[in-house]
């Protein structure tokens, strides 16, 4: 059978074969020749990540491997009847194996769609046209020697590609020599007789051949002998009269885009008009074949020239339908029909061949339950040598339109697929206008936009096989199903049809998933958290896309991301020293939170919200905490330093990971996992210590991860609730903005921005500069900010504190107490052990800033952004502008740059290098040993700074939002930027600097 790693194979094969090769008919006014050959050649990069122009394509880094490892021996291009294949080679091995392309929905609608999947496949059960192309081309490639005889070669078909590769497989998997025959959502084949096994591989060939003979008779001196009476010859000869006039397309003389409706009217001539004229039942018969015959041609003739009139909705999207051409001529012949389906001869070739072997396709009734799960097997089935992979999504009743559809030959497989709406935009409505119309029509105009069978895209299956397989080389011993529980523990969100929108979808499993494992093994300070998207029509996104404003910002990941985080991964010194030895353990809530202050991999799964314990194998030569801890840095060095604390350190607020933080990460995965398993996002808790007006909000601020807890004993839900909000940031910028309750904010390493509001909030900006912001009325906060690492370059830099719209930044001692600030903003600042706390004096307001380094306080460097003045002999105002010169007998003020600072401009003091350091998360945070994750400053352009990656958008909604600007230049308003903030709090500090050496102890 068949490992992930080979379906994976197989299933990139398939993508490949899915694209153009340079043969692309949707440019204005091309016309392509028909089975045209591509060969001996590799694969390009371009091709690859171009596809087939919408959805199905390749990656960057994807398409970098599968070009060096795979050639293309022959590609052959959409012939008459819409069929394509391409034979692969593996560079070095030899290995071969034929893919046959899935029905082009819009490029070549008419022949794929219209011709085969409805008037051949849905009625009759078989893809006669295509099935007869693709044995010719066989022939062709053995007869050539491409593939040689006795070679072992495998097959695969994704769609209609999959009905192909089943009818391939009956009629020569002999020849396959152990070769594999692998579809993905294929769609099945029809019976022949009585349906064994038996019947369809001795009689498929031979009907196959028959149609063949039959449709080359058509092309060459006509089909008059099916005719059995001479009033259904004489029409079948005036059809063919008419016809030549067009070259065989059943149009107007007069206009080649309107059907001749005069080839009906010779038609109803055939017809008796009782049924006791003589040779009534031969001429009936003849009405019925012509009739039968040319309405399928007109069908095709017509939807061949409405394709092309929808547009896709998109700019940026799929490009317009390819507008395939009626004929096409080569050097010296005749304009031939480009369309097999138009031909009066070729329908008349499939009804009589459909007729002579019994043809069925799969029955209505059983059809809809194959729809809704439940595959019909063929007599004799499965066949040993073939897989049906069928996607399939969780959060949903599953829905199979193809991939259990008709008669099913494979070993049925089914594959976790995030889940998408089964419909987007006005596609259901559309589609049940042409129902009532009396006619089926699947493709609309806008398709970008409204569309339906997501589910059914190729992408989700490889994306979802890529991550399965890189899993299960970490942890061999680890099944589909138990990788597939993994990922539907990943995700609590549910796929909505869009009834106009879009939808929404279960858009970030695997990156979840491949969050909490690039987490594990190239720690928080070097992996770059992934975001799935929420809403549907995104899952083939290949680029990154930023949404929303404010806290709602966010940079959603496309497909290229994620696979240049699973190339991070597989690259990584852990995923060498792991490979093979992994386990991956059901997520114990209890066990983690007793085991996490003293056990790594239980510290590990919490930090990273992992959906699942990562162990190792029994008799593995390492521990998971020798392979993994070198590349958690910082953070591990911090958690082992918590690990050495005694109880008593532990209480006294030592611990740089609290008991508080280990209670409200256990409770966020606790109850994550609890949502996952339901796919909801609010979940009841009547233990939660809510009121039944509250809830508590619980939010990863970079993966966007989220579940609501609402008290069980109301049930309620709804916007209408007040929430508390338990929020944890990542390494880069985040914005954590609380509301009325008492929150708790840990905001991780790099620049963050908090804002508790209303309620008695605790604070944690983490590693790296913060910008905490405060109001009137915001009550009793606490401000817990992380306390630098000894040998930190500018361990002042890693707060910045305002209130109502002004920085608190100096107090001076007067009568004993510390006061500072002026009007609604004057505060006294008391010491009580180890902390520091602000009093305002409109209010009951008060900032309690947990260990507060009071010496650092006194010093240049300051606390929390804050300077403390024990005397002076004469008081300077803090925000002296910069030209300012000290009163006689102060000290000298300093005129070159404190140390770790380039040279004073407009702007301030802009960090050199050296003052970069290294900033470490007292929680939730990151390490980084590049630049610093404060501020770049531009001296001559402050509004140009730059802060960390997130995009303008979210950075400009972050600063110009929060609050209004001081009319009073001096003490400034809510900075514009976070250069700004950087840039006056340094201008403070120049300021101050000479009254700060005059402090005493």
């Amino acid at each position: 059978m068949p490992t992930l790693a080979d379906y994976l194979k197989y299933a990139n094969l398939q993508m490949a074969s899915e694209a153009l090769f340079d043969f692309n008919a949707t440019p204005p006014g091309t016309v392509l020749t028909p089975g045209a050959f591509a060969g001996n050649e590799r694969n390009t990069v371009g091709n690859l990540t171009t596809g087939n122009l919408h959805a199905s394509k390749f990656t960057t880094t994807e398409a970098e491997k599968f070009a060096k490892e795979w050639k293309v021996v022959e590609h052959i291009s959409n012939t008459t009847t819409g069929f394509s294949g391409t034979l692969f080679e593996k560079v070095g091995t030899g290995e071969l194996v034929v893919s046959f392309r899935s029905t082009e929905f819009l490029d070549d609608a008419a022949r794929d769609n219209q011709a085969t999947n409805v008037l051949e496949i849905k009625e009759k059960g078989w893809a006669f046209g295509q099935i007869s192309d693709m044995e010719k081309w066989y022939t062709d490639l053995k007869s050539s020697g491409k593939i040689p005889a006795g070679a072992r070669f495998s097959v695969t078909g994704y769609s209609l590609g999959g009905h192909l590769a089943t009818a391939f497989n009956l009629m020569y998997g002999s020849e396959l020599n152990g070769g594999e025959v692998i579809t993905f959502n294929g769609a099945g084949v029809g019976k022949i007789g009585d349906g064994s096994l038996a019947t369809t591989q001795g009689q498929l060939p031979d009907m196959i051949r028959t149609f063949q003979s039959m449709r080359q008779e058509g092309e060459a001196s006509g089909l008059e002998r099916l005719m059995q009476s001479s009033e259904g010859r004489a029409a079948y000869l005036a059809l063919k009269t008419a016809l030549a006039e067009t070259n065989g397309v059943p149009c107007r003389p007069d206009d080649a885009n309107k059907f001749n409706s005069t080839l009906l009217n010779l038609v109803s001539q055939v017809k008796p008009a009782s049924p006791d004229d003589p040779g009534a039942t031969a001429r009936e018969a003849d009405y019925q074949l012509l009739w039968s015959a040319l309405d399928r041609a007109k069908t095709v003739f017509e939807y061949a020239h409405w394709a092309p009139t929808l547009g896709s909705g998109s700019d940026e999207g799929p490009p317009n339908p390819a507008n395939v051409q009626d004929l096409y001529t080569t050097p010296g012949s005749t304009p031939k029909l480009a369309i097999a389906g138009e031909s009066l001869d070729y329908q008349l070739a499939v009804l009589a061949t459909a007729t002579q072997y019994q043809t069925q396709p799969l029955g209505l009734i059983d059809g809809a339950a194959a729809a809704l799960g439940n595959p019909t097997p063929a007599a004799g089935g499965p066949l040993t040598n073939q897989w049906d992979i069928a996607g399939t999504e969780t959060t949903t009743d599953p829905w199979y339109m193809v991939a259990y559809s008709q008669y099913r030959y494979g070993q049925n497989v089914n594959l976790f697929i995030e889940d998408q709406p089964f419909s987007r935009g006005n596609a259901v409505s559309e589609t049940i206008k042409a129902l009532m119309a009396g006619r089926i029509q699947l493709l609309h105009n806008e398709y970008d936009k409204n569309d339906f069978g997501d589910t059914h895209s190729l992408v989700l299956i490889i994306d979802s096989l890529k991550l399965q397989s890189v899993l299960q080389v970490l942890a061999p011993e680890a099944t589909q199903t138990q990788i597939e529980n993994v990922f539907r523990q990943a995700s609590n969100l549910k796929a909505v049809n869009g009834g106009g929108s879009q939808g929404k979808a279960e858009g970030d499993a695997l990156e979840n998933t491949l969050n909490a494992l690039g987490t594990l093994l190239l720690g928080p300070e070097q992996w770059n958290a992934l975001r799935g998207d929420p809403e549907g029509n995104t899952w083939a996104r290949m680029n990154d896309l930023s949404r929303g404003n404010g806290e709602e910002a966010a940079v959603y990941s496309g497909r290229e991301s994620f696979y240049n985080a699973l190339d991070d991964l597989q690259k990584a010194a852990a995923f060498t020293t792991l490979k093979g030895k992994l386990t991956l353990g059901a997520v114990d809530i209890a066990t983690l939170k007793e085991q996490a202050r003293t056990g790594f991999g239980a510290f590990a799964t919490l930090y990273a919200l992992s959906p699942f314990a990562a162990g190792l194998a029994a008799g593995s030569s390492t521990t998971l905490e020798a392979a993994v801890s070198s590349a958690w840095g910082q953070t591990y060095t911090d958690w082992q330093q918590d690990k050495a604390l005694s109880e008593e350190d532990r209480a006294a607020g030592k611990a740089l990971y609290s008991d508080q933080w280990y209670a409200d990460r256990s409770a966020f995965l606790g109850y994550w996992l609890q949502s996952t398993g339901q796919n909801v996002q609010i979940v009841q808790d009547g233990n939660a210590g809510l009121n039944t007006t509250d809830q508590r909000v619980f939010k990863q601020l970079d993966s966007g991860q989220k579940i609501i807890v609402q008290n069980s004993v109301n049930g309620e839900t709804g916007n209408d609730k007040e929430s508390q909000y338990v929020l944890f940031g990542g390494k880069k910028m985040d914005l954590l903005v609380g509301g009325k309750l008492a929150d708790r904010f840990y905001g991780g390493s790099g620049l963050d921005y908090l804002e508790g509001k209303q309620g008695n909030d605790t604070l944690e900006g983490g590693a790296g500069l913060d910008f905490y912001r405060f109001t009137k009325g915001d009550g009793q906060d606490t401000i817990q900010d992380y306390k630098e690492p000894p040998g930190s370059a500018d361990p002042a830099a890693r707060a910045l504190l305002q209130r109502n719209n002004e920085l608190l930044v100096l107090a001076f001692k007067d009568g004993g107490v510390w006061k500072g600030g002026s009007g609604q903003n004057a505060f006294t600042a008391t010491q009580s052990g180890n902390d520091l706390i602000l009093t305002f004096t409109d209010g009951e307001d008060s900032i309690t800033l947990k260990h507060f380094d009071f010496d650092a306080a006194r010093t240049g460097q300051g606390s929390h952004g804050l300077h403390l003045i024990d005397s002076c002999r004469q008081q300077q105002t803090p925000y002296a502008p910069s030209s300012a010169t000290p009163k006689t007998g102060t000290a000298t003020r300093r005129r070159t740059a404190p140390n770790g600072y380039r040279t004073p401009s407009a702007t301030g003091y802009a960090p050199t290098a050296r003052t970069a350091g290294r900033y470490s998360h007292k929680r939730t945070g990151t390490t980084s040993s590049t630049a610093a994750p404060a501020t770049k400053v531009n001296a001559s352009r402050p509004e140009k700074a730059q802060t960390s990656s997130m995009p303008t958008a979210r950075k400009a909604s972050m600063w110009q939002a929060a609050a209004t600007t001081s009319s009073t230049p001096a003490r400034g308003g809510m900075p514009s930027s976070p250069a700004a903030a950087t840039t006056r709090y340094r201008a403070a500090k120049k300021a101050t600097s000479s009254t700060a050496t005059l402090a005493t102890t």
